[in-house]
């Protein structure tokens, strides 16, 4: 009932309150122990309120939490809906990389098991933890909106996952999860909940291009928040922010932006442009970005020796975020001369200002297709978003995950096809990395070409389609990037971290 609701939450206020005092005295007891807990306000709750939903274990306590409500003032309009994407925003891997489950084409069966499966990222579930838990998003109501082909397996895990004591289909009580354009998820939510477009949030990865989604839900007048590694932290901080400056401006036509993530500046890493102007006696310029036509200011600082400067020369450049937030150059670069890779590769890379590093955008694979690409033997990746149209014309990095991806030895028959590798020897030195890398490394760099989708199955069965992917026309995702002139590192490579999606690396120019 409501009134043992309140009672059951009242008793752990008082209950945390008193483990929190203990914890403290416990501290004092050390010296030098720098230990702070912030002061302790028991939130009243009358035994006749009752929330308008259930918002498990709001104790009312602040200690050690920082919300990003917390950094706004009492006066900012928070979101009446806050709407997420789920592949590769809330939870990872996409549930088109499956394959290896029972029921895969239809996605029936058991299907994925939260937390083994499916994990949800720390940056959705801190996000998540906020709304269910901080009073001032009592009137915000939650909603998915995914276009996932897997939606029976989606609704599941949807049952399985818990934040804040609730499943997360009870915390997010709208869901348009359905293979179809987002601005029709977005039409739907809207008549469900009566919100206004301009009252809304929402965070996707796919950003922009012909199969973005970002960009058309923010023509919708919607504030789009672009998630390029998942629902992280800083993401959800900066999006909220962004709403409530965009309301205490006035609103309106404001609100329909794409927010993209802290420090992207929605650009990426090393790639080809050429100057477009140049002031000599101001001490700056403007490049032309070969991938997207955009202009982007540049520094004299940023120049590195023997750089042309005359309209039209081509150029390496590393894009980041300037004083202002804008776009800017942080290196510019002979094309020809600066940096390049070993003779046998000869593909361009930057360097850093120091000389030390370069900025550059890097994905993770898993093995065996990690060696395929590296290799030069594997030139189509597939993927259900469109996390690499953006990297088109640019060099990235390629990371090695410390899995091997199961399929069954389909790779090695695909490879034996036509066209295809003739020797056992063969196949095996391609199917592993070469002499001298290891998992948990960036062995190679190569070029992004053009991504494009590709929406029915027969199509993707096509021999040629499946021999660049070495996957199955069912097993591929949608959306289909050329990958190109690979290029190993010096071994080892530079180890690090796996992570999902694409993410910006500072990648040592010995290994270059």
């Amino acid at each position: 009932t409501g009134e043992d609701y309140c009672l059951a939450r009242r008793e752990m206020q008082m209950l945390t309150a008193l483990l929190l005092a203990a914890f403290a005295l416990s501290c004092s007891a050390f010296s030098g122990c720098n230990t702070h807990v912030s002061p302790i306000a028991v939130q009243q709750v009358p035994l006749c309120s009752f929330p308008r939903r259930p918002r498990a274990l709001t104790v009312g306590l602040r200690m050690m939490t920082d919300f990003a409500c917390d950094g706004l003032p009492d006066s900012a309009t928070l979101p009446s809906l806050v709407v997420f994407d789920l592949d590769a925003t809330l939870w990872e891997p996409e549930l088109y990389q499956l394959r290896h489950l029972p029921g895969y084409k239809t996605a029936s069966g058991a299907g994925p098991r939260a937390g083994e499966d499916v994990t949800l990222y720390q940056g959705a579930q801190e996000a998540l933890m906020e709304v269910a838990t901080a009073e001032r998003w009592a009137n915000t109501k939650l909603a998915v909106a995914s276009r996932t082909n897997k939606g029976p397996w989606a609704k599941s895990l949807m049952k399985q996952f818990r934040v804040a004591g609730l499943l997360l289909d009870d915390l997010i009580p709208f869901q348009e999860i359905y293979s179809s354009s987002k601005t029709k998820h977005f039409q739907a939510l809207h008549e469900q909940t009566g919100i206004a477009y301009e009252d809304m949030v929402f965070f996707d990865d796919a950003r922009d291009g012909k199969w973005g989604n970002c960009e058309p839900v923010a023509r919708m007048g919607v504030m789009s928040a672009h998630c390029p590694n998942g629902l992280t932290s800083e993401v959800w901080r900066n999006a909220i922010e962004e709403f409530a400056a965009a309301k205490a401006a006035g609103g309106g036509k404001r609100m329909g932006k794409v927010v993209d993530a802290p420090g992207s500046g929605g650009v990426g890493g090393a790639q080809a442009a050429t100057v477009s102007s140049w002031k000599e006696d101001k001490g700056y310029g403007f490049v032309r970005l070969n991938s997207d036509k955009s202009e982007v200011f540049f520094h004299r600082s940023a120049l590195l020796p023997n750089t042309p400067l005359a309209r039209g020369a081509k150029v390496l450049v590393t894009v980041t975020a300037g004083n202002k937030g804008k776009p800017a150059c942080s290196v510019v670069m002979p094309a020809e001369t600066g940096g390049a890779l070993s003779a046998a590769g000869g593909a361009p890379a930057s360097a850093g200002a120091g000389g030390e590093s370069i900025s550059i955008e890097c994905f993770s694979m898993n093995q065996p297709f990690a060696g395929l690409v590296a290799h030069g033997f594997k030139t189509l990746e597939t993927r259900n978003s469109t996390v690499f149209q953006k990297l088109e014309g640019k060099w990235v990095c390629l990371h090695v995950g410390q899995r091997t991806y199961p399929d069954g030895g389909m790779h090695r028959e695909i490879m034996q096809r036509p066209g295809g590798v003739e020797s056992e020897g063969e196949l095996d030195r391609l199917t592993n990395l070469a002499p001298g890398f290891s998992k948990g490394h960036v062995v190679a760099i190569l070029e992004v070409g053009e991504t494009r989708l590709m929406e029915h199955q027969a199509d993707r069965e096509a021999p040629e389609i499946e021999l660049g992917a070495v996957a199955t026309g069912a097993a591929m995702g949608r959306y289909l990037t050329r990958v190109e002139s690979a290029t190993w590192l010096k071994p080892p490579g530079f180890k690090m971290k796996g992570f999902p999606g694409v993410s910006t690396i500072q990648l040592p120019v010995s290994v270059l």
